[in-house]
């Protein structure tokens, strides 16, 4: 038999002899619709691009967690062209090991090798400078870059 349940005058806790089962039961199954209720009125809406956002950066995470090297992404949408995302990671293709001859991956010349050296007479701002010498038609020509442009133009260092 269920008792007519009041809180006390005092309003203290209810006394253990009117808290009985139903009255338990009929309170837990109403707290996961009262949960659903208060987070369903709290939910944000997300939009489609804030959805893609929140991926690509996982995605980029993820990506740099596995290949150190990536230094620099490109993301581009093509609209209605038949690639509509292209998504590319571009990663350092070799280190500073020494003077002497390091690979060209995509040479416009006919020899596929250049010399480098450091030129520590054009260092600036902290970063290092290396004189690079190509040899077209045996001619040499030469150039100075930055060690930020060549660790991403250049390949391994060649045992000749």
């Amino acid at each position: 038999m269920l008792k007519k349940i009041t809180a006390s005058a005092d309003g203290g806790a209810l006394p253990n002899s009117m808290v009985n089962r139903r009255l338990i039961l009929a309170g837990m199954t109403s707290l996961p619709a009262m949960a659903g209720a208060t987070a369903s009125a709290t939910a944000k809406t997300i939009t489609p691009l804030e959805r893609f956002n929140a991926a690509l950066a996982e995605f980029k995470a993820a990506a740099e967690a596995l290949d150190p090297r990536i230094y620099d992404w490109t993301i581009k949408s093509n609209g209605d062209l038949g690639c509509g995302l292209l998504i590319a990671a571009w990663r350092q293709t070799t280190v500073y090991e020494g003077d002497g001859w390091y690979a060209v991956p995509h040479s416009r010349i006919e020899d596929d090798r250049v010399f480098v050296e450091r030129s520590p007479k054009h260092d600036r701002n902290g970063e290092r400078w290396f004189r690079i010498t190509s040899y077209y038609g045996n001619r040499p020509a030469s150039a100075v870059t930055p060690e930020s442009s060549f660790i991403k133009e250049y390949g391994r260092k060649l045992s000749l």
